[in-house]
């Protein structure tokens, strides 16, 4: 096994550790190029052709980011995972795939697409390109996203 640090786009720290199956990467945010800073969990990035399903290119379970090989993972789709992390930690993890399951049964019928009408979808997407949410984002910001659905 080897382990390298990466950067990419001089924000995230990467660090690298090869598995024989797997790739998988750990990402910190950085202040500067030398600082760190890592006021919430660090994203563990899996590498594997199995997870997400068709259509998708990361899904994030439990904290663990599931990423096809080759998918280049821009700050702002990482932002995106990290908004999907604190919506999960905040709702303990179970609660959060519940109230996701039921909420996307409930706008499945609906107009639009019931995955982007999502609640937790919308907060992440309309924020994705703020790289400092997290940092002035209040507990249970997702709520505000469920009154009216967009598409």
């Amino acid at each position: 096994m080897g382990n390298k640090l990466l950067f990419s786009d001089g924000f995230w720290l990467q660090k690298h550790v090869k598995c024989p199956s797997l790739s998988i990467t750990y990402c910190c945010k950085l202040k500067t190029d030398s600082q760190k800073l890592c006021n919430f969990a660090a994203v563990k990035i899996v590498r594997t052709s199995f997870l997400p399903f068709h259509g998708f290119s990361a899904v994030n379970l439990l904290g663990v980011l599931f990423v096809h090989p080759g998918v280049y993972l821009s700050n702002e789709m990482m932002n995106h995972e990290r908004i999907h992390s604190a919506q999960q930690r905040e709702m303990l993890f179970v609660f959060f795939y519940l109230a996701y399951v039921i909420e996307w049964m409930v706008r499945l019928p609906m107009r639009g697409n019931a995955y982007r009408n999502i609640s937790f979808e919308r907060e992440a997407y309309a924020n994705q390109r703020n790289l400092d949410y997290l940092n002035s984002r209040r507990p249970y910001s997702w709520r505000r996203y469920m009154k009216r659905a967009r598409h």
